[in-house]
């Protein structure tokens, strides 16, 4: 038996903690889990939760796709052991952003080669749940890169179109 979880809106903390309750609880029931997702993105320390979380856990889980998923929701996407977007639905990749904060040029460097290392985990994550090396990834992220459901196919980002 199935059950549905849906993310909708943004990917925040706030968020994954709704999720990870909700998956707790399917979990306990030994259910299969399907995910409807639907979001813009959000934080990437928190789509890096979301992401971990469903692979820990003991739950099958499918993510279907539906309308946009962008920026920190490609990661959850990716991340289901089936994945299926509607022939409507679209992606969108970009590069990190975010403000830097800092008072001296060494933190300055320090925050700019943290958001270095995020790119990189971030493309060695997506290629390793699809069929698109990791550099590929940085180029379409670095051109801020929007995907239809059939070029998700052919990337391996998702499994069907539905």
């Amino acid at each position: 038996m199935s059950k549905i979880i849906r993310v909708i809106g943004e990917i925040n903390d706030e968020s994954f903690a709704i999720f990870s309750e909700q998956l707790e609880e399917l979990e306990s029931k030994g259910k299969t889990v399907t995910i409807e997702l639907c979001s813009h993105g959000g934080d990437a320390h928190a789509a890096l939760a979301f992401s971990a979380r469903m692979r820990r856990s003991s739950a099958s889980i499918t993510v279907i796709a539906y309308g946009y998923v962008a920026s920190a929701a490609v990661l959850i996407l990716a991340t289901g052991k089936v994945r299926m977007m509607t022939k409507e639905a679209w992606v969108m990749v970009h590069e990190d952003s975010g403000t830097l904060e800092f008072d001296s040029t060494t933190g300055a460097k320090r925050e700019v080669d943290q958001f270095i290392r995020m790119e990189e985990q971030w493309n060695e994550l997506l290629a390793l749940y699809t069929d698109t090396p990791a550099i590929e990834w940085s180029i379409m992220h670095k051109d801020t890169t929007h995907l239809s459901a059939d070029a998700c196919l052919r990337l391996g980002l998702v499994d069907k179109v539905i």
